[in-house]
């Protein structure tokens, strides 16, 4: 759900009106259960306009409790756990209503509780993030590790030497995976980092600037941990 917030809400709606006339559309009684289970995933969709509006499109980077999946795919897996469901009343009338009140409840409350309790503090960090200057002089670069990890991307789409690609790649999961901590301990090191991914894409020795980098990332994240 990365990108403008106005087109993931189209997008939503439209598939929520796909999903809505594809099961009516299915020959079968609609039992009271249905509806019930209807309501519940019209809910999961409301859900998905929550996740987008307070993750700022940044799903992907926030972390749940749940085995620190992603909520991007906690999110995907609630909705697709409540549509398959439903699917399943839409051809099993028969299935008792409150087995059905049961089943959307519990549903609810396990994906609720671990998207409710994410860590949003890991986007809500980047809007208050330190301004450094950077080795191009006169003007401020922000210190934040989604755009350091889409920059370091970028450079592994415009390398064709496979061996740095793949070095490249595994430097965007440290990336992702750092802590989100920043404190004036970090002050330093993130300019150095800053400093050198700034000058990666034109780096004639890059495998060499990458593991600086990796190295540097090793020694901040050390740092947020012992805080």
């Amino acid at each position: 759900m990365k990108g403008n917030k106005f087109l993931d809400y189209i997008v939503l709606g439209i598939l929520f009106l796909f999903l809505t006339v594809a099961l009516i559309l299915v020959p079968s009684e609609k039992s009271i259960g249905f509806w019930i289970a209807y309501g519940f995933t019209a809910v999961s969709f409301i859900a998905q306009f929550y996740i987008v509006n307070r993750s700022k499109g940044k799903a992907n980077r926030i972390r749940t409790k749940f085995l620190g999946m992603p909520l991007l795919l906690l999110a995907m897996l609630y909705a697709a756990a409540q549509i398959l469901l439903l699917a399943v009343l839409a051809v099993m009338p028969q299935i008792e209503t409150w087995v059905c009140v049961v089943s959307c409840t519990a549903i609810l409350i396990v994906f609720g509780y671990f998207i409710l309790t994410a860590d949003y503090s890991s986007i809500d960090d980047d809007d208050d993030v330190f301004e450094l200057s950077n080795t191009h002089g006169d003007r401020n670069r922000h210190f934040s590790l989604d755009v350091l990890y889409d920059d370091v991307k970028k450079c592994a789409q415009y390398t064709s030497d496979e061996k740095i690609k793949q070095s490249l790649s595994a430097l965007c999961q440290k990336i992702n995976e750092s802590s989100n901590i920043r404190t004036a301990e970090t002050l330093d090191i993130e300019k150095r980092i800053l400093s050198k991914v700034d000058t990666l894409q034109n780096a004639t020795h890059k495998d060499i600037l990458i593991e600086e980098i990796s190295e540097l990332l090793d020694d901040r994240n050390s740092i947020c941990k012992s805080i």
